[in-house]
């Protein structure tokens, strides 16, 4: 066996490779990722209480008291039932802050 045709053969089955490997990379690059919806509901008496919604009217409510949404830092949220209240601790910040639910 000559070694050009060794260099041939050698050459064909690298290319033979590239070509499995573009062709297997354009077929898994096609799919999109599913995004995974979570949702999390509260149900009191009959009434359900979302909690990404409580969430959001708490930031809403330190926003309308004069502060910035983007200080937050971390957000606690203690849930009352019998109370319908969710009281909320901004940046550790022990305050009597509270929305109805």
């Amino acid at each position: 066996m000559s070694t050009s045709n060794t260099k041939s053969t050698a050459k064909k089955a690298v290319s033979a490779v590239k070509s499995a490997a573009k062709s297997t990379r354009k077929k898994t690059s096609k799919k999109k990722p599913v995004a995974m919806i979570q949702e999390t509901f509260i149900e009191v008496n009959g009434d359900q209480i979302n909690t990404e919604a409580l969430v959001e009217r708490i930031k809403q409510t330190y926003k309308d008291e004069g502060h910035r949404i983007g200080a937050i830092k971390s957000l606690r949220t203690y849930l009352n039932l019998s109370e319908r209240r969710a009281y909320y601790v901004v940046n550790d910040k022990e305050e009597q802050r509270y929305i109805d639910f």
